[in-house]
């Protein structure tokens, strides 16, 4: 069991999902993960906090009415000044989507949130905490355990990154034939805190960059078949690597989402 209290600066530190219909997607989610689910208010928006435990693991908001996108999963890095954060972007060649605005619920900060696009054109976001610090439950069974960029331009996005949050990075391929890179970061997980690798080739030429998450299962193929007799995807079905038994799936409203049951 692992239960986070703090994140340092640089790491990914929640993942939410922007969806079409979020009651949907929210049972969908509890179903497969055991989540439990509430929906916040007016001021928030509805946006809906999934917990294992009481333990925060992942939110879901809606899609804004007319807004240019489908449903996708968002993964948020960690920062203790966002402003300090968002002046780094445009020098490292990237762009400020979406600038630093307070979360309020109920009189109260719940943190400051912004979107960024590296200059390889992927979208990540930046998260600086007020009550919440993210995801408190993390690596165990139904949370995220990875997150991981997928690039249109890998040298473009690992370099305007490292200097946006003064990350390292270590190849674990040969850069050729496997190009992966693990992100490694002060006060993060010697194992790295996620990865970045290229697009791949399967991937249609006009889906932009974009980073995935990864929940952790103890059975990847029976949550493959719950997926689809659920109405969802199997994008790459039940493959075994080095790392554990993993699929890449969709849910019923079209987000991309994996999954991983962990070597022993």
């Amino acid at each position: 069991m692992a239960t986070v209290d703090h994140y340092p600066p640089g790491i990914p530190c929640w993942v939410d999902l922007m969806t079409s219909d979020p009651t949907a997607a929210a049972t969908f989610y509890a179903g497969l993960f055991g989540w439990d689910w509430s929906a916040g208010g007016e001021d928030v928006g509805g946006y809906i906090m999934a917990e294992i435990d009481g333990r925060a693991v992942a939110g879901i908001g809606g899609i804004p009415p007319g807004a240019p996108m489908m449903p996708m999963w968002n993964t948020y890095i960690s920062s203790d000044d966002i402003e300090a954060t968002l002046s780094r972007v445009a020098g490292a060649g990237g762009e400020v989507v979406v600038p630093s605005m307070e979360i309020i619920e109920g009189g109260e900060s719940v943190g400051k949130l912004a979107m960024i696009a590296d200059r390889g054109g992927a979208v990540v976001g930046v998260w600086e905490a007020g009550r919440y610090i993210g995801a408190a439950c993390v690596n165990e069974t139904g949370a995220l355990i990875w997150n991981e960029l997928s690039s249109r331009d890998v040298a473009a996005s690992r370099e305007s990154l490292a200097a946006i949050f003064d990350w390292d990075y270590q190849q674990i391929g040969d850069g050729d034939t496997f190009d992966y890179t693990v992100i490694k970061v002060a006060g993060g997980n010697d194992d790295g805190v996620g990865g970045i690798m290229p697009m791949p080739v399967e991937v249609p030429a006009e889906v932009p960059g974009y980073w995935a998450a990864y929940f952790s299962v103890t059975d990847t193929d029976a949550i493959a078949a719950a997926t689809v007799a659920a109405g969802g995807t199997i994008y790459q079905p039940p493959t075994d690597s080095e790392q554990g038994r993993m699929a890449t799936l969709g849910d019923p409203q079209g987000a991309m989402f994996s999954v991983i049951s962990a070597a022993s």
